[in-house]
């Protein structure tokens, strides 16, 4: 008989973690179990997965302390359609734990300005950070602004599918990349955007996309 695979979703709800383990045999349900305890005992140095394995007859569960009973009324656990409405807690993760303090994007944390705006706002973050003085906030703006470039090469075919919004792309980034090795034989930025041809768009882009990861991903 084959084996179902396995599949972990982490969310999160306002103050509610829920992680949703679907195709989970008895052994992973015993790992979870014992990792679950270990966060509950806050051990966090215990080799919660050390002994996993070490038995063919796993442990009663009463030997393991720490975990409240299961919930009694259906009502506390989530139903498909709840969990659908919920955030994926790797989305969520990123969101990080400030929003932006000024400009154009106050409010907002980092990662939903870039979501929405994209290169707009990190061209607009990118010249917040050079105002700030070094906090907490300047720095989780630079590791998402950094982590949304090393992500481009990736994300570009679904973002900039037209020649429209590549060349808006090029014409937005051209402040924080030293555009004139892109646009050779051009003298300016805008002359290139208006005369280069289907093909001198798609590299340059696609070269600015590459030159922005490798700029996101150094330290």
């Amino acid at each position: 008989m084959a084996t179902e695979m396995t599949n972990i979703k982490m969310l999160k709800d306002k103050g509610r973690t829920i992680i949703i383990i679907t195709g989970a045999d008895r052994e992973r349900d015993e790992a979870a179990f014992k990792i679950a305890s270990t966060y509950m005992l806050h051990q966090p140095q215990a080799d919660a997965s050390a002994d996993i394995g070490a038995t063919d007859c796993p442990p009663p569960i009463e030997e393991v302390q720490g975990l409240e009973a299961p919930a009694e009324k259906a009502d506390d656990i989530p139903n498909n359609e709840q969990i659908a409405q919920m955030e994926d807690y790797s989305i969520f993760r990123r969101r990080g734990l400030h929003t932006i303090g000024s400009g154009a994007y106050k409010g907002m944390s980092p990662f939903e300005a870039l979501q929405r705006d994209h290169e707009k706002a990190l061209i607009s973050l990118f010249n917040l950070t050079k105002e700030m003085t070094p906090c907490e906030e300047r720095t989780e703006i630079i590791s998402a602004c950094k982590q949304y470039m090393a992500n481009l090469p990736s994300t570009a075919n679904g973002l900039y599918d037209t020649r429209e919004q590549k060349v808006t792309f090029i014409q937005t980034v051209a402040g924080m990349t030293p555009i004139t090795q892109f646009v050779n034989g051009y003298p300016d930025v805008d002359s290139f955007c208006s005369g280069a041809t289907e093909l001198e768009i798609d590299t340059t882009f696609y070269n600015l996309a590459w030159y922005l990861a490798d700029r996101g991903c150094r330290a």
